[in-house]
């Protein structure tokens, strides 16, 4: 056993001084309080994480629509084709025409020459046929092909963001169920090696479980890593900070599937076709 001398000394200042003692040098003290300060950093994402509300679909879908700037894009433009119809279904402006015939040039004296006129006059030009109203149609025509363009837009990016989602769920409930089968293989490879051990069992059966434990193991890997895989597509819809909360834990509510007949009904109306 080594044994501390532990003294305490007064300095040339009066101060007392604590040598030879554990704890007493105030480097170790600073290294202590860094280490809690480190620690409580490393926590914090870890509570801040736990401390956020469950993701649900409803709420992925209405980040994936506020982060997308394509349907907008789509929606503006075809606002203002509908500007430009209206104004493409209308004359041209009238032009107020000046001119002077017969002026010289060298005095610039109207009176000069009888021939000198000044003329005033107004020009408008009229389209023949229906050019207007074609031309008025046809901004009506691709306004709503726009309109089109962003609902299909929109459907896109609902369809995207629900297949991530649900791809999500699905391999958070696998890696679950992997983790809650993983601890009866860790009680049977127990249990296995208890009977090995009194003569019960043979070394094929220790095997054989260890063998389970690992395949269950690079089992739960792969979940791990599809999932991570999903959560970056998710990422690139509705952000970083929102694609890696937990999810919910019930299964969402995504309605009755309509009948074929209004399936193929729709299909003549759907956005993609009309733009």
């Amino acid at each position: 056993v080594t044994m501390v001398q532990c003294r305490k000394d007064r300095g040339s200042a009066g101060i007392r001084v604590q040598r030879g003692c554990p704890g007493a040098y105030p480097g170790q003290v600073k290294s202590r309080s860094a280490g809690w300060v480190a620690m409580i950093l490393m926590l914090l994402p870890v509570l801040t994480a736990s401390a956020q509300e469950l993701l649900t679909l409803d709420e992925s879908e209405r980040l994936a629509l506020k982060a997308d700037l394509t349907a907008p894009r789509f929606e503006a433009l075809a606002n203002a084709r509908k500007e430009q119809a209206v104004s493409a279904g209308q004359l041209p402006d009238p032009k107020l025409k000046l001119g002077a015939v017969n002026l010289p040039i060298d005095s610039f004296d109207r009176k000069q020459e009888n021939m000198t006129q000044m003329q005033v006059g107004i020009r408008q030009a009229f389209p023949p046929g229906r050019t207007l109203g074609l031309r008025s149609e046809q901004a009506e025509a691709m306004a709503g092909a726009d309109l089109a363009r962003a609902s299909t837009m929109t459907r896109q990016v609902l369809r995207d963001v629900r297949e991530r989602y649900l791809d999500i769920f699905y391999q958070v409930e696998a890696g679950r169920i992997i983790d809650s089968s993983r601890e009866l293989f860790d009680q049977l490879l127990e249990v296995t090696g208890f009977y090995y051990a009194q003569g019960r069992k043979n070394q094929q059966d220790v095997l054989r479980a260890s063998v389970e434990l690992s395949l269950l193991d690079d089992r739960r890997t792969r979940v791990r890593t599809a999932e991570d895989r999903m959560r970056a597509d998710l990422a690139r819809l509705i952000g970083q900070q929102a694609a890696y909360r937990s999810l919910s834990e019930s299964f969402p509510d995504l309605g009755e599937l309509p009948a074929r007949s209004e399936l193929e009904a729709a299909i003549p109306s759907h956005p993609s076709l009309q733009a």
